[in-house]
């Protein structure tokens, strides 16, 4: 917020304030107050994502699941409807190497059915 006060509340216009008669106070609260509302909304925002995603203290302090908070109770429900796609992905692969295997065997047979011994295709 400093930064973003001292980037575009200019100077010239503190200065002014100041001769016109305004106090500190009137100055902060009449000139950077209306400059830096877009950047006091930002804030605003990132701190309520902040507070509304923090979970271990919920787990920290609430015994009960009664008094469990909405975040937290999403997070637990998400818990126990979601995919272990690690394990879904192990199983997959194991599943695609053995199709391979017989995919390319029936594939050798039926070619040296097809073909011979020798590789010349034979007459039916």
């Amino acid at each position: 917020m400093r930064q973003y006060i001292a980037s575009n509340v200019p100077d010239d216009l503190l200065s002014a304030a100041r001769i016109d008669g305004c106090s500190e106070w009137g100055v902060y609260w009449q000139i950077v107050m209306p400059v830096i509302r877009p950047a006091l909304g930002a804030l605003g925002i990132l701190l309520l994502i902040g507070t509304w995603n923090n979970l271990l203290w919920a787990f920290i302090v609430l015994r009960t699941e009664d008094m469990y908070t909405l975040p937290l109770l999403i997070y637990l429900l998400k818990g126990e409807t979601e995919t272990p796609w690690g394990n879904a992905d192990g199983v997959g692969v194991a599943r695609d190497a053995s199709v391979d295997r017989r995919v390319s065997s029936s594939s050798s047979a039926a070619s040296s059915r097809h073909h011979g011994r020798g590789g010349q295709a034979m007459k039916t």
